[in-house]
């Protein structure tokens, strides 16, 4: 969520970085984690609670299965609260591609949905699977694996990012580029920051500020470089603008489509993005209308039709109306 005072658990767009899109986007569970006192629990669509709040830290579902925390060890849970992998893990990330990344006795490696561990040796990062490669670190360089944890790319990468659209960006004596899964350089290092692909563009940091290249690395826009620039999201990105200085959203074209209103911003998602003026957060459409009023002190995307917002300094969960479906305290 997206806050006037701090960014929690959600993309960081005060400079690049890698991987921005937001894997919890890929949450199709219907479920919503929920604090309640010092307890995480999950609600359904309609605010109702659905798994009890009886975990002490809790991840984002992903293919079925959420990692759970209770005590020092983390598990996996079914979207039926029921356990699915017994907590015996120090961390444990989401699952994709079947797979996820968990910790245990300061090594890395991975299991599947059953719990069974892939023997991936010398791991000491591990990132997700996406288009059936995984970005880990040995030996201080990063490489790629496959879901058998065969070495797919040797790790010879000062950092790396996740595949998208058959892309991934990696890091060579300081600068950034792009690789395809076979390995070979699409796009030769040149970059100060780069992003991951997205509607076949990506961000990239260039002297002067981001722009958009294509898979080819060919600068798009006609080269026009901004003061920031986000990742497109359903046709559209939200880009800072000069001489104002506030986040507007461009089209594919490059043709400003929502004014640079707005002293923050976060992607469209669902039809929505969430956007502040001043110290407040509200939703706007894609042509810029007020859907939800500017009444919050933090916002994030709306996700399978709800959305995590802080409101009186409490956070709570809206529907695409702006009602409240579920706060601290709310009986259903």
């Amino acid at each position: 969520m997206r806050s006037s005072r701090a960014v929690l658990a959600v993309l960081a767009f005060t400079s690049l970085s890698l991987n921005a899109r937001d894997l919890r986007l890929d949450n199709t569970s219907g479920l919503w984690e929920v604090r309640i006192l010092s307890k995480v629990g999950f609600i359904d669509a309609s605010g109702r609670p659905a798994i009890p709040a009886r975990y002490d830290e809790a991840g984002f579902f992903s293919e079925g299965l959420c990692p759970v925390r209770q005590g020092a060890m983390w598990g996996y849970i079914d979207v039926l609260g029921k356990p699915a992998i017994p907590a015996r893990f120090e961390w444990a990330g989401p699952f994709s591609g079947g797979l996820a990344a968990v910790g245990l006795k300061g090594r890395m490696g991975y299991v599947d949905r059953t719990g069974r561990p892939l023997d991936v040796p010398g791991v000491e990062e591990a990132g997700p699977f996406r288009e059936g490669l995984a970005r880990v670190r040995a030996g201080g360089s990063w490489g790629f694996i496959d879901s058998k944890g065969s070495r797919a790319l040797p790790a010879r990468f000062e950092a790396a990012g996740d595949f998208y659209e058959g892309l991934a960006a990696v890091r060579v004596r300081g600068l950034w580029g792009y690789i395809d899964r076979q390995g070979r350089v699409v796009i030769p290092p040149r970059f100060g920051e780069a992003m991951e692909f997205q509607e076949s563009r990506a961000v990239v940091r260039m002297p002067g500020g981001a722009a958009y290249i294509d898979r080819r690395g060919m600068a798009l826009l006609g080269g026009r470089v901004f003061q920031e620039a986000q990742r497109f999201s359903e046709g559209l990105a939200a880009v800072r603008m000069s001489p104002s200085g506030r986040f507007g959203y461009i089209n594919a074209e490059g043709t400003a489509v929502v004014m640079a209103l707005y002293d923050d911003a976060l992607p469209f998602n669902e039809g929505l993005a969430a956007v502040r003026r001043g110290e407040l957060w509200g939703y706007i459409d894609k042509r810029g209308a007020t859907a939800v009023e500017f009444r919050f002190q933090g916002a994030d995307h709306f996700i399978n039709g709800l959305a995590r917002v802080v409101l009186g300094g409490r956070e709570c969960y809206i529907d695409r109306g702006g009602r409240v479906v579920w706060e601290p305290g709310m009986v259903r």
